[in-house]
């Protein structure tokens, strides 16, 4: 019985060969085929290229979440500006006549205009950023190392993981 047993494996599976080589030999079935193959690897190509395409912050090795996420423009990161202020115990105050930001911790007012390159720090132009404040989508999102350095946060971008990492003065001392 076991060598019939092995028997019936083989054959079968001999017959198996047989059949995928007459499919491969008939052009229109194989066309079809190789299409299919096709369409199933652009298909993986896409999911692996963009599902990392969202960009992640995190503040002191906790992550933010946002209702509109962060985008890049011309190079720069703009995150929504209520969610890491918070995480950071930054008062924030918006003068919606002058579309104004003002931001504040400890001692520090920063000031932001919605679409101007200037920023003040406690009244004085303190420097320029590259990409100003905008409103997407309704929220306003500012770049984020132009205006968090200013509260002497540190700031990388792992380019691997696509993660803004924020790293306040104060360490772990952040809302959660």
């Amino acid at each position: 019985l076991p060598g019939n047993f092995y028997s019936a494996d083989l054959y079968d599976l001999v017959g198996s060969v047989r059949r995928m080589v007459g499919i491969m030999a008939d052009p229109l079935l194989t066309g079809h085929f190789l299409a299919f193959c096709l369409i199933v690897l652009l298909f993986l190509f896409e999911t692996l290229c963009f599902a990392s395409s969202e960009i992640i912050v995190e503040v002191d090795g906790h992550m933010v979440n946002f209702e509109q996420s962060p985008v890049i423009d011309n190079g720069r990161t703009l995150i929504p500006l209520r969610g890491v202020f918070d995480k950071l115990s930054c008062s924030i105050e918006w003068d919606s006549a002058n579309k104004s930001i003002f931001i504040k911790k400890g001692g520090d007012t920063v000031l932001v205009k919605i679409g101007e390159k200037v920023v003040y720090k406690n009244g004085v132009i303190s420097s320029e950023i590259d990409v100003p404040a905008k409103i997407i989508n309704g929220r306003t999102m500012i770049p984020v190392r132009g205006i968090l350095e200013l509260f002497d946060n540190y700031i990388t971008w792992n380019e691997s993981k696509r993660t803004v990492e924020i790293y306040s003065p104060y360490g772990n001392n952040v809302s959660i």
